[in-house]
């Protein structure tokens, strides 16, 4: 048993090492806000705003593999898989079980010293603007990290008219938004791209920046099909796409190729949201307390 548990720990120093020579992956790691611009002045700035951590917002659609996302994230960043955002958890609502693998609740899961991804609930079929109008409420936020989202995404008349009187009222602390956005889209989803637009949109009025995408299951799917979805999500503005197969409970075996773009997408959240910070850090909104 010492034997084994000795190779374990070898092995998970091998893997750590390797993933340490991957572009960028010491500045993901060792990153605070603020840390990715170039001019010492302006990291200065950033700082002043004593951030305990960049809030990174996972969006997409039920079975996109947002989950899935977020513990591949965080076992390449940790260096051991585990099933952190709930990937394989049944959630309730009242007395009932929610469809299994479908997370109900805004989950925060560190990875690093200063990064937070949040899960969410997926987008149902047809995106309208009252689930824009929650995702601007989550970003700028209206609603607490841990909250539970209702399958109508709080689109009642009481929930409206609470958020009314509450946001009247209400001084949100920049600590408290998602300061970047992901959109997880997977390949397999006959859901064309354009049906995001008012997601997309909602993401760059909220964050500053049109959101990230991350396409799945990239390996189960020929180059046609990724190839189109690609030029559909950059019709849309997004410049920053990535392709993954992400890790799962039964299949975490290291992939450079995975390790490799997983700090790639990391990265690209800290350097964007490091921008937004640097540009909106004087708007009165942006009240850090």
């Amino acid at each position: 048993m010492e034997k084994q548990e000795s190779s374990e720990e070898s092995t998970k120093t091998i893997i750590f090492s390797q993933r340490k020579c991957i572009r960028h992956f010491n500045e993901v790691l060792s990153y605070i806000p603020g840390s990715t611009l170039q001019y010492d002045t302006d990291r200065a700035q950033v700082l002043k705003l004593k951030l305990p951590a960049l809030n990174i917002g996972v969006f997409g659609s039920i079975g996109a593999g947002k989950s899935c996302l977020i513990n591949t994230i965080e076992s390449v960043i940790s260096g051991e898989y585990s099933d952190r955002a709930g990937e394989n958890r049944l959630a309730k609502e009242g007395d009932k079980c929610i469809v299994e693998a479908t997370t109900a609740e805004r989950i925060k899961v560190r990875v690093g010293q200063k990064i937070c991804l949040v899960d969410n609930r997926g987008f149902p079929k047809k995106c309208d603007e009252s689930i824009a109008e929650e995702v601007v409420k989550q970003c700028d936020g209206t609603r607490k990290f841990g909250s539970f989202v209702p399958e109508d995404w709080n689109n009642s008349s009481w929930q409206k008219f609470k958020d009314s009187i509450s946001g009247s009222f209400r001084r949100r602390s920049l600590k408290q938004r998602v300061h970047c956005g992901i959109l997880v889209y997977s390949l397999h989803d006959d859901t064309e791209p354009e049906e995001f637009k008012l997601i997309i949109d909602a993401l760059r009025k909220s964050c500053g920046r049109f959101p990230i995408i991350v396409l799945t299951c990239a390996d189960e799917v020929n180059e046609d099909v990724l190839r189109r979805r690609w030029a559909q999500f950059q019709a849309l503005h997004c410049s920053r796409i990535f392709a993954i197969k992400n890790y799962n409970i039964r299949d975490s075996t290291p992939r450079m190729e995975t390790d490799t773009t997983v700090v790639d997408i990391l990265y690209n959240c800290c350097m964007i949201s490091d921008q937004a910070f640097l540009q909106n850090m004087e708007e009165s909104s942006c009240v850090c307390c």
